[in-house]
């Protein structure tokens, strides 16, 4: 009815499984970075050829082209100014009864915003 175990070379314990499988997510998700890395890299390959390929065609053609493809666009090549007005009024007066102590207040308050952005092309933020 006892069976002794001491002999069981070929089980396994599900700790070991479970150490087995936190490596190889572990090791997954370290990969990760180098896949999304060599996606992006493709990516501008791709963008470069692209625009390279339209500039070239635009060129050798008669075909009529204004203005500059730029390869590269990065968003801190802009100026931002803003300029803000703020007017505002209070009217205190005093309601009937005058020794009451109640009064009404009225508030007038304007605000003005303006703002002027301008973004460079990136051959002009040099």
């Amino acid at each position: 009815m006892f069976h002794s175990f001491s002999n069981s070379k070929g089980q396994a314990s599900s700790s070991e499984y479970v150490i087995t499988f936190f490596l190889v997510v572990s090791m997954i998700v370290a990969m990760t970075v180098y896949f999304r890395r060599a996606v992006q890299g493709r990516i501008v390959d791709a963008r470069t050829y692209m625009v390279k390929q339209t500039i070239d065609a635009a060129r050798s053609t008669d075909a009529t082209f204004y203005g500059n493809l730029h390869i590269e666009y990065e968003p801190y090549y802009g100026n931002t100014e803003s300029s803000v007005t703020r007017d505002s009024s209070e009217t205190r007066e005093l309601l009937q009864g005058g020794t009451s102590g109640i009064f009404r207040k009225a508030f007038n308050e304007s605000t003005q915003v303006q703002t002027n952005s301008t973004t460079a092309a990136p051959i002009e933020a040099r």
